[in-house]
């Protein structure tokens, strides 16, 4: 490109600079129609999914269930009071030592190696 055809150009675009910018929204709207759903996709469903299977666990947390709390004690469920959120574990089964937690410090459910070992347990009791 020759020096006068440059220079002719940076003179349009400067002549093109007199018109008024675009409101803000048509340059921030699309990116945020796009992101926003996204958002709500990636984020929250997942979460609100997350949220649904652990109530749908702690509810169906029964006797001889066996559960780690937030604090990493495994144990099994002796009882569940559903009225206090409490649940009472077996921590120590040779000398039955209790212990009462919340039901919300309950995280996971911890199934035995095998179906014989449960049904053993359940035997004891």
């Amino acid at each position: 490109m020759s020096f006068s055809v440059l220079a002719a150009w940076v003179l349009l675009a400067q002549q093109a600079g007199d018109a008024t910018p675009p409101p803000i929204w048509w340059v921030l709207g699309p990116p945020l129609l796009i992101l926003v759903p996204l958002y709500w996709l990636m984020v929250i469903q997942p979460e609100k999914k997350r949220q649904a299977e652990r109530k749908a666990k702690l509810d169906g947390i029964e006797k001889y269930d066996r559960v780690v709390t937030a604090g990493g004690i495994k144990g099994v469920v002796e009882a569940v009071d559903r009225k206090q959120q409490e649940v009472t574990l077996v921590i120590d089964e040779k000398t039955g030592t209790t212990m009462r937690v919340t039901l919300a410090s309950v995280v996971d459910m911890d199934l035995p190696e095998d179906a014989e070992a449960g049904e053993k347990h359940e035997k004891k009791k």
